[in-house]
């Protein structure tokens, strides 16, 4: 009798394990469709940020990447050659949207602090042009100089980055005659 006990015990947890398996597999596939519902509607309301007033079918949604909005560069490094240190550098790099849905710049952030990104606030339209403006201050910088600026925005990929570079050269402390160590 025990052991028909401990047969039917091995039996139901068997089939109760089976059964955890087939919901984790179900509840798997349900929150990536979710998520990716959510990513669709992320992307909706990226795109189309006043959709929300105007109502569902007076604008469309892009529904594949083709349709998504696209960067496209005049060129994505600029090269400020040889400045001295303290200088300022500034330079825009402009670009168009090459997609079919306005474009959206949701951020631009630098990867130090002596460089800073200015962009586009309005979304860009489709062929219509945008800009990113960056400045870099040399200040207490030398040598070698290679910054970038990472764009957020409702494209694929969602970021993009530009790069500056460039040589500052020292400037020299020397303001008035040297002293002579020996005296």
């Amino acid at each position: 009798m025990e052991k028909n006990w401990i047969k039917k015990l091995k039996i139901g947890f068997l089939a109760l394990s089976m059964g955890f398996f087939v919901a984790c597999n179900n509840k798997t596939s349900e929150e990536s469709t979710t998520k990716d519902e959510k990513a669709d509607k992320i992307a909706q309301s990226v795109a189309n940020p006043d959709n929300s007033a105007q109502g569902a079918n007076e604008q469309t949604t892009p529904t594949k990447e083709e349709d998504l909005p696209k960067f496209q560069f005049e060129t994505t490094v600029y090269d400020f050659g040889e400045i001295k240190e303290g200088q300022i550098v500034k330079y825009i790099f402009k670009f168009k949207n090459v997609g079919k849905t306005p474009l959206v710049i949701q951020n631009a952030t630098a990867s130090c602090g002596c460089t800073v990104p200015e962009w586009t606030k309005e979304p860009i339209a489709p062929n219509a042009e945008g800009e990113l403006r960056v400045e870099f201050n040399s200040a207490g910088k030398t040598g070698q100089q290679l910054k970038t600026v990472s764009i957020n925005a409702n494209t694929i990929p969602s970021v993009t980055e530009l790069t500056i570079k460039g040589t500052v050269n020292a400037i020299s402390n020397m303001n008035g005659p040297l002293k002579n160590p020996s005296k």
